[in-house]
């Protein structure tokens, strides 16, 4: 029997506004309406009920939610399977069915309309008066068990599971479970698919996150090995063990000048062996807007950038072509920036023709290299735009955008009141999934955020309050993807040294910061302490970063 509102379990919303404001609606509520428990019930409402597909039968204890960035109701099924949330304001909202929190069986929690991944959830609009029905079937999933201990005494640790989106190959969260005081843990309700099991320290107290965040097995994410389910069955055997953080070594790549330090950023030779072979990206080294678009497109297919001078090679990046013995060298900008006698000196260096992707000014060529670098079959995931007019926010994007996948850089000019047909044309061309504008108004204007919604993707805004900030705040929104065990550091009022640099991190998927040439932001560094980061590489020489970035000095 379906159960009246009255026996149904309710949950009002979680109000965002100041506490002496809710009293005062509810001393209102309470004078206009003492005798009718209806007129307290909200402008809208939704209702339904629960089963399990398996036995067609109602499923008690689910947590329903129905929330958007401001606001949030929820209720629990009862006996009955039932749920009813009142009180739900006018909005367009996402609706979740998560039955993690079940004690017993394995249950797939799921998005309506029956996705398991929150990014292609169907949304719900309300208005006032809607009284809508939401059911939900419920499917058996598997298990995935193991054992998470401490190297240094014990811990209370976390435990995630990430489905791979198969669309876009993105990950997303599904299940979250502390491990027992054991360190024995069970993640269940898992839908068929491919996953990334995360572990971290889940300490709380007042020294903080004692253990690194770890990827089975014995990897940082995204590099971790993959668990798949196929079914209904329990994976066993999924451990790990969690270290505390040891001494982060640090790591200087430097030369004489910027066309050296440029070629000892891919010197070694045990990542980059002699002969590897391959294709080099070189970008002029004293003008910095071809390179910023260099440096994804470069790390797309894993390839070096290296800078040169307008009409020669710098000895020591000839050194390294040398070595590397490129199948095919890539030169970015037109012969205002690198001359046909340069481009006739790298031939020597290759075996295919040398390649010039070029376009008349700085944004065209930031299309042409996407156009050129990236897979125009298949969907572009997210798509980064900064500003060409200058470096720190693009340099910070790039490493960002290698942890999306197909998700290129685009330069725009930012102070424009409007955004240009060209660039307008070439974002419909890609379809993004969403769009990420990086950096404040006085970098990428309103008008130009205007416009880019305009296009009718999804866009959000990344910034901070100075060039530091808002690489940090890249960083941020981008941490958990990054491969977290090696970080590195560029100086922000120069451009040289992070050009190359970039490429490398984004080629590991390491994340860049831009910072003061003599201290570390603190938020920089607690993203080192938290995800357990081993080795700090350090882009250009002293002059750059100063003895007391070396020291680990924070800011």
């Amino acid at each position: 029997m379906t159960p009246t509102p009255e026996t149904a379990i309710r949950s009002g919303r979680r109000s965002l506004r100041p506490f002496a404001a809710l009293v005062a609606i509810a001393l209102a509520a309470l004078t206009l309406a003492p005798t009718d428990p209806a007129n307290a019930i909200g402008p809208a409402q939704i209702n339904g009920t629960v089963t399990s597909v398996d036995t067609s039968l109602p499923v008690q204890g689910v947590v329903v939610a129905v929330y958007n960035p401001t606001s949030y109701y929820s209720a629990i099924t009862d006996a009955a399977g039932h749920y009813e949330i009142d009180g739900i304001d006018d909005g367009t909202y996402t609706l979740r069915f998560n039955a993690g929190s079940l004690t017993t069986g394995s249950l797939i929690s799921e998005w309506w309309n029956d996705q398991v991944l929150q990014n292609h959830a169907t949304g719900i609009t309300l208005a006032a008066g809607d009284s809508e029905t939401f059911d939900a079937q419920l499917a058996t999933g598997g298990k995935i068990t193991g054992t998470v201990t401490g190297n240094d005494g014990p811990g209370t640790f976390a435990v995630s599971a990430y489905l791979q989106d198969p669309g876009d190959l993105s990950y997303g969260q599904v299940a979250y479970t502390i491990a027992g005081s054991d360190g024995t843990y069970t993640l269940r309700g898992l839908a068929p698919g491919s996953y990334h099991i995360n572990f971290g320290d889940n300490n709380q107290g007042p020294s903080g996150t004692k253990y690194s965040l770890e990827t089975w097995n014995n990897h940082f994410f995204p590099a971790g090995d993959i668990v798949t389910i196929t079914g209904t069955e329990t994976v066993t055997g999924i451990n790990a063990l969690l270290t505390v953080p040891g001494p982060v070594k640090v790591i200087r790549l430097a030369g004489a000048d910027r066309f050296a330090t440029s070629a000892a950023v891919w010197s070694d030779p045990t990542e980059y062996p002699d002969g590897m072979g391959g294709t080099v990206y070189v970008a002029n080294g004293l003008s910095f807007p071809d390179a910023l678009g260099a440096g994804p497109a470069a790390a797309r297919s894993g390839s070096p950038l290296m800078l040169v001078q307008k009409d020669s090679i710098p000895a020591a990046v000839l050194t390294q072509l040398e070595r590397l013995a490129p199948q095919k060298i890539v030169m970015v900008g037109g012969p205002a920036v690198l001359s046909e006698s340069l481009k006739t000196q790298l031939q020597a260096l290759s075996v295919d023709p040398v390649e010039r992707i070029a376009g008349a000014d700085r944004y065209e060529t930031s299309r042409e290299l996407i156009t050129a670098a990236y897979d125009s079959t298949q969907p572009t995931s997210v798509l980064l735009v900064a500003t060409g007019a200058n470096y720190p926010d693009a340099l910070s994007a790039g490493p960002a955008s290698a942890t999306q996948f197909n998700s290129p850089v685009l330069l725009v000019p930012g102070t424009a009141s409007t955004l240009d047909s060209a660039t307008s044309d070439f974002i419909d061309s890609l379809n993004p999934g969403s769009i990420l504008i990086v950096g404040g108004t006085s970098a990428v204007s309103s008008a130009i955020e205007t416009a880019l919604a305009g296009t009718g993707h999804p866009v959000t805004r990344i910034a901070g309050a100075d060039r530091y900030a808002t690489s940090t705040a890249i960083n941020d929104y981008f941490k958990v993807s990054f491969e977290s065990s090696a970080v590195y550091l560029a100086v922000g009022t120069g451009f040289a040294d992070a050009l190359s640099g970039a490429a490398r991190a984004a080629y590991g998927v390491h994340a860049l910061y831009v910072t003061p040439p003599s201290c570390i932001p603190l938020d920089d560094m607690l993203y080192m302490r938290t995800y357990g980061t081993r080795e700090l590489y350090l882009l250009g020489g002293t002059a750059a970063l100063g003895a007391n970035v070396e020291a680990l000095h924070r800011c």
